[in-house]
């Protein structure tokens, strides 16, 4: 806990905090919709448009937000959001490794979601969640319609890797040290940030698989205690949709690697089989390739004065 907060519990500064940030948040969400008025006055091309807003509210609800929230509670907003920390050659391998062995798993969980049903007296909540799914849809599609270099370029950028970097901030810098710095559990603090992360898509039919996601990047910072190495997670699997996407348009892939692991019908066997390779590579890796050299987590609340 910052010196500059009084010794008043944990549920009061955790609630004033997360107060504070999401107040931010909001802020600049009206920020965003003002900013997102002016684009449409520039008649950009569809994918353009969309990458400027992506752009924008990056910045401006992802990142502006939790670095104005850290530098009021912190005189070193750097160490606070985990920042300061270096990310290393193994944790890079590790986290390659890590979604090169999950990816079926993580496939067939996406399967799973999407193929979830509702009885028919929910069925007008059906509808209405489908209709938000299909345009997410939409929207995705236009910023993954390219197959130019600049395209790719600007895609990985903007959405690999300034999303995967802003989200992770928000999320896992802001959200997530909030609640172990206020003396919540880590365990806790990683699955309710992913639950809020997941939450915050307004997407149901990828509620599940992104959950697992969050948590996965929660873990490595936990770990870690460098917002890179899950930057670097989370940019990863946006940038691998950017770069399929891309080699699909250019006609140079022709399988579709979102289903790779899939089995819709019996028994998934790969993915039964990935999930465990990704659970004793986190089992028997996790010291090796993603803690760091000087990692030492201890909530800032040890630190009062």
């Amino acid at each position: 806990m910052h010196a500059g907060f009084k010794k008043e519990g944990p549920d009061r500064t955790l609630f004033a905090r997360l107060a504070i940030l999401f107040a931010l948040f909001f802020i600049m969400l009206i920020a965003v919709s003002a900013t997102v008025l002016l684009i449409g006055k520039l008649n950009l091309s569809p994918r353009t448009e969309a990458l400027s807003v992506a752009f924008a509210q990056n910045i401006l609800v992802f990142i502006l937000p939790v670095l104005i929230y850290a530098r009021i509670f912190s005189h070193n907003p750097l160490k606070t959001l985990s920042l300061s920390h270096n990310i290393n050659i193994r944790q890079v391998i590790g986290v390659v490794l890590a979604f090169l062995v999950g990816l079926p798993f993580l496939n067939q969980i996406i399967q799973w979601n999407e193929s979830i049903t509702f009885p028919s007296s929910m069925a007008g909540l059906e509808n209405v969640l489908r209709e938000m799914e299909n345009q997410a849809l939409k929207s995705t599609e236009i910023l993954l319609a390219t197959s130019s270099f600049g395209g790719l370029l600007s895609g990985v950028l903007i959405i690999g890797i300034l999303t995967g970097f802003g989200e992770e901030l928000f999320f896992r810098g802001g959200i997530q040290k909030t609640l172990r710095n206020c003396g919540i559990g880590h365990h806790w603090a990683i699955w309710v940030t992913a639950t809020i992360f997941s939450a915050l898509h307004f997407q149901f039919y990828g509620f599940i698989p992104r959950i697992l996601l969050g948590a996965f990047f929660g873990y490595l910072l936990f770990w870690s205690d460098s917002i890179w190495v899950s930057a670097l997670a989370h940019a990863l699997n946006n940038s691998l949709v950017v770069i399929t996407a891309w080699l699909a348009n250019r006609g140079i892939l022709s399988f579709d690697v979102e289903k790779f692991g899939i089995n819709e019908g019996g028994m998934p066997w790969m993915a039964i089989v990935s999930c465990i390779l990704f659970f004793l590579l986190i089992r028997y890796g996790k010291r090796f390739f993603f803690e760091g050299s000087e990692f030492r987590f201890r909530p800032l609340k040890r630190n009062i004065k």
